[in-house]
């Protein structure tokens, strides 16, 4: 079966994603995914067995594109037209042009089954499950409407999208229970599965074998005590408060920052002023396949995120569980999914984290008793038999099959229901369709050198998404065909000898009487 994941993460992929990919993968599935729209560069690699492409976004539209073709040549009308159809496209038409722009880069694949993460990238990916007629599971990472770092009228927006769309999904899966509930309660969803961010470790694993890393790395002593905070250092994370909060616990007890983000410059800043240096300590990042083997080097890992939204209230971040399996305490503040693993398992403490006062109290305390703390680390290692990938990898399994089930059930139901949307919904998708298709070269230029390559890309095809052919032509040689038919409309093309080159493409077509319609597009000059 080939899986199409869809995420909008641009910087570091999501933990949660890659386990999800590999656990396929394990089990015989080719996995694809398309991670970041608006990355710094675009890339294409593979790894760990994930074919993963990142993309930039040109912050245009084709359908502009085509629109502007048939304008006057005046600065000042262009500028009229864009604006007026970029407002208009982003409040009336079913993608917007950055929804358009990630539903071409997806329709290029050949896939069985979407699995969309977040938010941000639903709209696309139902638009595409219907055209192409395949299952699509909705994995919501977090209640993205109820993030307060989002302007009010985005998060209105976002929760308005999230309410009329998500029940197009045949699958909806999130990370904890309490998010499910407010998803069942608020959309009126009735099955909706957890899967949660649990961490997984390699075989034979052994957190007491690295407990003297971080130590080593950072040139502390064997009975100096670890607490660490590992992340994204961002200013929502209450982290100038728990860097204050070492101002009184005593030189034996340090602060490991192990991450990275806009904030980092403001914390050195506190450090400095407060004389903190050597008690709070900057990492920096950790590849995501050795963070395991620095978090067992801690004492007590912390999780300091303060309740400012529903987000946050309810969050079970991936942190938490790579501390569990690498034996390490926790203490957070007193929020509803750290309340219930600290009930069911006894793996961690609370606090108030914005009293750096009390906070410090509370790790002494901790750290000066050896009993209490051995106590909890052992908790720990208990927890980690039940929460760790392990078991979440079944969970998955179990959602994929009853997707697979039910859309073999309901076959053809998803594409009648994608016509129920709403009259603009229609005419987007109307105009997403209209102008024909074109061939066209990326980068596109007049002449090109020799060891050049270009993406040719048929633009624009209809919703049923036909195989094409792609044929290339060098002065004087006969036309070459250089692949077979697909529906994948992309190719790379390498020029390896000077000349003047034309391309065409085939586009299969019952209703033509050769069985094709032909699309041309040169000459293109190369040079040595």
């Amino acid at each position: 079966m080939k899986v199409l994941m869809i995420a909008p993460d641009i910087f570091m992929i999501d933990r949660r994603i890659i386990l999800e990919a590999e656990s396929l993968i394990k089990f015989g599935h080719t996995v694809t995914l398309l991670s970041g729209f608006e990355c710094k560069k675009e890339e294409h690699y593979i790894e760990r067995g994930i074919n993963i492409h990142r993309y930039v976004y040109d912050w245009d539209d084709y359908r502009l594109k085509i629109i502007r073709k048939f304008l006057p040549d005046k600065n000042i009308i262009r500028y009229l037209i864009n604006r007026g159809f970029i407002i208009f496209a982003n409040r009336f038409l079913t993608l917007s042009p950055f929804e358009r722009f990630i539903f071409e880069k997806a329709s290029q694949f050949e896939f069985d089954i979407i699995h969309c993460h977040d938010l941000p990238v639903l709209k696309p990916a139902i638009v595409l499950s219907a055209l192409r007629n395949v299952p699509l599971i909705y994995d919501a990472h977090e209640i993205y409407p109820s993030q307060k770092v989002l302007p009010l009228r985005l998060r209105i927006r976002s929760y308005l999208n999230e309410k009329l769309y998500v029940k197009y999904a045949d699958y909806v899966i999130t990370v904890n229970e309490f998010i499910a509930d407010i998803m069942r309660k608020r959309y009126g969803i009735s099955d909706i599965g957890v899967i949660m961010n649990c961490a997984k470790s390699d075989n034979g694993f052994d957190p007491n074998s690295y407990r003297g890393l971080l130590r080593e790395k950072l040139k502390l002593k064997k009975d100096d005590r670890i607490v660490l905070f590992q992340g994204w250092i961002s200013q929502e994370r209450n982290l100038d408060a728990i860097v204050r909060a070492f101002k009184y616990v005593g030189e034996k007890i340090k602060l490991v920052i192990i991450g990275y983000g806009p904030y980092e410059e403001r914390l050195r800043e506190i450090v400095k002023k407060e004389r903190l240096k050597r008690r709070v300590f900057f990492f920096g990042s950790v590849p995501s396949d050795e963070i395991l083997k620095y978090t067992s080097g801690a004492d007590i890992g912390i999780i300091p995120y303060e309740p400012i939204d529903e987000n946050h209230l309810y969050c079970s971040p991936n942190k938490f569980f790579e501390f569990i399996i690498s034996g390490v305490p926790v203490i957070s503040n007193d929020l509803p999914f750290f309340k219930k693993m600290n009930e069911k398992y006894g793996v961690g403490v609370t606090a108030d984290m914005k009293r750096p006062l009390e906070l410090a109290k509370v790790l002494k305390s901790i750290i000066d008793d050896e009993i209490r703390l051995g106590a909890l680390r052992e908790n720990a290692l208990k927890a980690a038999s039940e929460l760790n990938w392990d078991v979440e990898e079944k969970k998955l399994f179990e959602i994929y099959n009853k997707v697979l089930e039910l859309h073999k059930e309901k076959s053809g139901m998803k594409r009648r229901r994608f016509f129920y949307l709403p009259f603009f919904a229609m005419l987007g998708t109307y105009l997403a369709c209209k102008g024909g298709p074109e061939i066209e070269l990326t980068p596109n230029q007049n002449s090109y050198k020799v060891g050049d390559e270009v993406e040719i890309m048929v633009r624009y095809l209809p919703p049923s998404q036909p195989e094409v052919e792609f044929w290339v032509k060098r002065n004087p040689e006969d036309w070459v065909k250089v692949r077979e038919y697909s529906k994948n409309p992309v190719i790379k093309y390498k020029f390896t000898q000077a000349g003047d080159y034309a391309f065409e493409v085939h586009i299969k077509d019952g209703k033509s009487p050769q069985g094709f319609r032909a699309l041309w597009k040169g000459v293109y000059t190369v040079t040595f």
